[in-house]
């Protein structure tokens, strides 16, 4: 597989692959719990730092786990957990 990588940071990147494969991961396992409201163990202000260092290098997401819990997912306007990009 050849694969071409941008270093812009803009586009569309699962559209630069000459090939795109499924490649089969283990049996579905039971997802992380989400620390809500009071059980969040990372400050309001931490996470909403996090996000705005996130926003300002155009990364497409930021998962912040702490103590096996997501204390944040977030996605910028145009991606979502559904969406591909390079890792």
């Amino acid at each position: 597989m050849t694969a071409t990588f941008s270093a812009s940071g803009k586009g569309a990147y699962s559209e630069v692959f000459d090939n795109l494969e499924l490649v089969r991961g283990a049996p579905a396992q039971r997802g992380l719990p989400a620390a809500e409201g009071e059980g969040r163990t990372v400050s309001e202000r931490a996470l909403a730092d996090m996000v705005e260092y996130a926003a300002y290098f155009a990364s497409f997401s930021l998962m912040v786990l702490h103590r096996g819990q997501i204390q944040l997912e977030w996605y910028r306007d145009d991606y979502s957990a559904e969406s591909l990009t390079q890792s």
